[in-house]
This record gives C-alpha cells, sequence and structure tokens, in this order.
C-alpha cells in the first residue's frame, strides 16, 4: 500500500486551526491574562468573551455561508492560504499581546482582533479542509470510502488538537509557550497548505492502476483496471466552464429546503448536548474529587478523546453507507435524549446510554454531505457552510443560556431538574432535537416511498416493452 503525501497534508491541515481556535476557552486565556494584569474581579465579566467570539461573529456575519458560496464558486484552492493566514495573523496578536500583557491593560482588548482573525479563519479552514476531502477522494463513480476514511481521520487528529493546550489550564499559569507553539503549529499547517496547493493532484487527482500495479493507493480497489478519476477538477475553478458551474445559491437553499435547515438546527443541538454533557459525569461521580486541577481537566477531557479515537478507528474499518449512517444518527439521538432524561435517575444508566450514544455518533452530516447534496458535489460548499452558520447559531444561543443563568462550568457539576439551566437546556435543545429527529424520519420514510415507486415505474415500463416486443415478433413455426 502506497500512502501518498497527499493523505497525511489533507489530514493535517487543520490541527492548526483547530487549537487555535479552542486554546483561549481550554487553557483559561481570560483568567490567566486578567490575573496577570491585576484585574481578576473582572473575571467572570469576560470569561466568554472568546467564546462569542468564535460563534457569535461567525453567526453575525455569515461567514461560513459566504465561505461555502465562494467555495463553490472560485474553488478552495485559493481560499487555503488566506484562511491559514489569517489563523496564523490572529494566533501572533494573541502571543504578542499575552507577552506584554504585564504592561497595560489594553493589550487585553487588543486580543479580541486576534481573536477575530482566528475566529473567521477557523471557518474557512474547517470549510475548505473537508471540501477539500470530499473533491480529492470522492470517485467520479460515486465510491466514498476514501473519503470516509480520510474524514475520520482528519476528525481524530483535529478533536485531538482541540485540546492541546490543556496542560497550561490552571489558573496562574504561564500562557506563553502555550501561544507559542500555537503559533509555530499554525506555521506549519501554512507551510503544509502551500505544499498542497502547489501539488498536481490537488487539481487533478488521477490514479492509473495498470501503471503500477505493484504500488496501489488507498483510491485502488481489487477490480479497478480503469484511471480512477476524482472530482479533484472541482478544486479551482473557472467561469468559463459550464461543468465547473455551481447552482445559484437561492437553487440550493430550495432544494434543501425548510425541512432541512429545520434538521441541520437539531443536529447542531445534539452535538452541543454531547459536547456539554460529557464533561458532566466526571464531576457528578466525583471522578476527579481528590486531583489537581490540571489533573481534573485531563480527567474530563481523555475519556472524550479515548472514546472519540476508538469510535473512529473502528469506523475506518466499515464503508458507511447512506442507510448505515442514517440508522446511527437515529440510534444516538435517540440514546443521547435517553440518557438526559435519566440523569435524573440515580445509578449508572444515564452515563451507560450517553456512552452509547456518544460511540454510535459518525459525525454523521459531515460524512453524509455527499448524499445531502445527491452527490451533487460542486454544490457541497453552501450546505457545507450553511450547517456551520446553523451550528453558531446554536453555540451562540448556548452561551447566552450559559451567561444569563451564572457559571455553567459550576452548574454542570449538579445537574438536575430543579436547575433553571438544566430546564431551559433540556427544554430547548431536546425539544429541538427530537423534533429534527422526527423530520429525519420522515424524510428517509419519503425518500424510501419514492425511491419504491420508481423502481416499480420502472419494472412496469420494462415488462410493457417486453410485452410489447414480444407481440409485434414474428411466429415462428417449427419445421
Amino acid at each position: 500500500m502506497n500512502l501518498k503525501p497527499k493523505y497525511f497534508l489533507t489530514c493535517l491541515m487543520g490541527v492548526g486551526a483547530f487549537y487555535c481556535a479552542y486554546s483561549p476557552s481550554v487553557c483559561s486565556y481570560t483568567e490567566n491574562m486578567l490575573t496577570l494584569l491585576g484585574e481578576s474581579d473582572q473575571i467572570f465579566d469576560f470569561k466568554t468573551a472568546h467564546s462569542c467570539m468564535l460563534w457569535l461573529s461567525n453567526f453575525l456575519f455569515f461567514m461560513p455561508v459566504i465561505i461555502g458560496q465562494l467555495a463553490d464558486t472560485i474553488g478552495i484552492v485559493s481560499m487555503i492560504i488566506p484562511s491559514q493566514a489569517m489563523v496564523l495573523c490572529g494566533q501572533f496578536i494573541m502571543m504578542i499581546c499575552y507577552h506584554f500583557a504585564q504592561r497595560q491593560y489594553q493589550t487585553y482588548l487588543v486580543s479580541f482582533l486576534g481573536y477575530f482573525f482566528i475566529s473567521i479563519g477557523f471557518e474557512g479552514v474547517k470549510l475548505t479542509q473537508l471540501i477539500l476531502i470530499a473533491n480529492t477522494f470522492i470517485r467520479v463513480d460515486g465510491n466514498l470510502i476514501v473519503f470516509q476514511r480520510i474524514a475520520i481521520v482528519s476528525f481524530i487528529l483535529n478533536g485531538i488538537f482541540r485540546f492541546g493546550s490543556i496542560f497550561w489550564s490552571y489558573q496562574g499559569a504561564d500562557l506563553m509557550p502555550a501561544e507559542t507553539f500555537g503559533f509555530l503549529l499554525s506555521l506549519v499547517c501554512l507551510v503544509m497548505s502551500w505544499f498542497i496547493v502547489s501539488s498536481d493532484w490537488i487539481k487533478n487527482n488521477t490514479e492509473d492502476p495498470a501503471l503500477d500495479e505493484n504500488s496501489k493507493s488507498l483510491l485502488w480497489s481489487h477490480n479497478d483496471k480503469a484511471p480512477i478519476e476524482t472530482f479533484s477538477y472541482l478544486n479551482e475553478r473557472s467561469s468559463d466552464n459550464l461543468e465547473f458551474k455551481s447552482s445559484r445559491a437561492s437553487t440550493k437553499l430550495r432544494n434543501l429546503g425548510i425541512p432541512g435547515v429545520v434538521i441541520m438546527f437539531g443536529y447542531s443541538c445534539y452535538v452541543y448536548l454531547l459536547d456539554k454533557i460529557a464533561f458532566y459525569y466526571p464531576n457528578a461521580f466525583s471522578f476527579d474529587q481528590h486531583l489537581g486541577f490540571i489533573a481534573q481537566r485531563i480527567v474530563n477531557v481523555i475519556p472524550g478523546l479515548l472514546l472519540l479515537t476508538v469510535q473512529m478507528l473502528c469506523l475506518f474499518f466499515f464503508h458507511l453507507s447512506k442507510v448505515r449512517i442514517e440508522r446511527m444518527v437515529l440510534a444516538s439521538c435517540t440514546l443521547l435524549a435517553i440518557s438526559v432524561l435519566l440523569i435524573k435517575i440515580t445509578g449508572l444508566f444515564s452515563p451507560i446510554a450517553f456512552t452509547i450514544a456518544a460511540a454510535v455518533h459518525p459525525y454523521a452530516l459531515l460524512l453524509y454531505l455527499p448524499h445531502i447534496v445527491n452527490k451533487k458535489i460542486k454544490d457541497a460548499g453552501f450546505v457545507l457552510g450553511l450547517f456551520m452558520w446553523v451550528e453558531a447559531f446554536v453555540n451562540s444561543i448556548g452561551i447566552g443560556l450559559a451567561a444569563k443563568y451564572d457559571n455553567d462550568t459550576a452548574i454542570l457539576k449538579n445537574f438536575n431538574w430543579g436547575n433553571q439551566y438544566f430546564r431551559v437546556l433540556v427544554i430547548s435543545y431536546l425539544s429541538a432535537m427530537i423534533v429534527s429527529l422526527g423530520l429525519f424520519t420522515y424524510r428517509i420514510y419519503i425518500q424510501q416511498k419514492r425511491l419504491m415507486r420508481e423502481t416499480n415505474s420502472a419494472q412496469e415500463k420494462n415488462d410493457r416493452y417486453s410485452w410489447s416486443q414480444n407481440t409485434n415478433s414474428p411466429m415462428q413455426i417449427s419445421a
């Protein structure tokens, strides 16, 4: 098996953006910065400021939708380097601001400018990475196995680097090493992106099994004899070529429909609940009661990362068909709803249901993307951007709820039905998830009925054609 550099480069190009985007919340950038400035009494006022910058700015300015439409219009080749450069620039500002934090309070305010660059660049990198994987590794014949495997590995790496700064998460820590590491990691990702953009395969990822039978790649299967083609030509588009031309945004939105947008909203609520409640169980069952602060944070994060890694490695060896992904989504959402409802009941019933729900969760909407657009990959950017915009909206609401009902981290240690934050979270997010789950199930049922009707209609036409051919054929007289 020949593992070519293109596989490693596409999997690793997003790790810098994920590290820098989540680092302020993971390593408590606000708490440490204001403590260093002697303004610790203002920590609570600014606690969710960076999270607001990450989600609210992208929601208000429709940045994911704009980036997605640009990806469908001009391609991602001209967007990868600017997105990575924006993350690098933002991380450099954050690093310099922390370096000069002891001198003046304004440096903390300037850090918001840096994080604004990071938030916009992060959305660009996240979207272009997945579109790059889809265009480059989905075969024209409809084979999705390599796309799914590369996407799964990238999810694992991005998830690990999301918590990369956890070792600097205790209050009073010197964050300069964490910020410097983020800057260097962003620089490495920018260099990798330059190699990707400069390569030949990003515009023409075709392979011919007949040329080198002894050095098979991931794109090959046992029966491949003819040259293998992918949609890599969509990575750089020309307005003169009608084959590259994407549908209008209004047309794509109309094809998706209101039920499709509602399903995206419910799925985003599901992901938010899954991520939020994952931090509840270690605290609720006092797994970290006698541990130090860093050890507590690690105990909170490590189980999730291990579950993510094991889950994704298991999925790596299975082909996730459209029907299988749909069943996994339905099972995971149902189990998550059951686990939330069982939180009131003492014992291990709730965490068991939650663990199974998390294990079954396949990052379905991202792996399901080719089916959402009916394998019209040239329209995938807008759909993915719309989902990321809905995700930003859901997270913005969650931040608002946390700010309204005080410190959500403390509340997570004691989830109960008498708590107002928990009631609002369950009523709003869980209800939205259940409604979208019903719509998703109904949509699957309608699609299956339509497919069955089309199949029966085609069979009837074939039967009528065969009958007419037999009727009109001359009678054969045997001697």
